[in-house]
């Protein structure tokens, strides 16, 4: 379900890596340089998962990847449990429902209390 975009956007992120990982290699002589690359290394990796948490959550129709991030933390990161247990996140999943007054939120709720 991941689109072509996505995938080239990936395999960029992993070629990088690769070069990366090459000059760490050739860049043993100095620490410095090791441990900056490194962390550039480290940057990448952490921002190529969050990008495919946001793939993940978009695929599976999050109404706003930021709220659904924050839910799936609490959910063990496992996006198939928080569709099921977080239903109104998602669109056409639990789009209605209620706030403490009893009014009704969500996709048409205004056209049926006439307004």
């Amino acid at each position: 379900m991941v689109s072509q975009n996505t995938k080239t956007a990936l395999k960029a992120k992993d070629v990088q890596i690769a070069e990366l990982q090459g000059k760490v290699a050739n860049a043993a002589k100095t620490t410095e340089a090791t441990e900056a690359l490194n962390a550039e290394i480290a940057a990448l990796k952490r921002q190529m998962a969050d990008e495919l948490v946001e793939f993940a959550l978009k695929a599976a129709g999050a109404r706003s990847v930021k709220v659904a991030k924050a839910f799936l933390e609490e959910h063990g990161g496992d996006v198939a449990a928080l569709v099921a247990a977080e239903p109104r996140v998602f669109r056409g999943r639990g789009a209605h429902f209620t706030n403490i007054c009893g009014r009704c939120y969500g996709l048409g709720a205004r056209r049926r209390r006439g307004r």
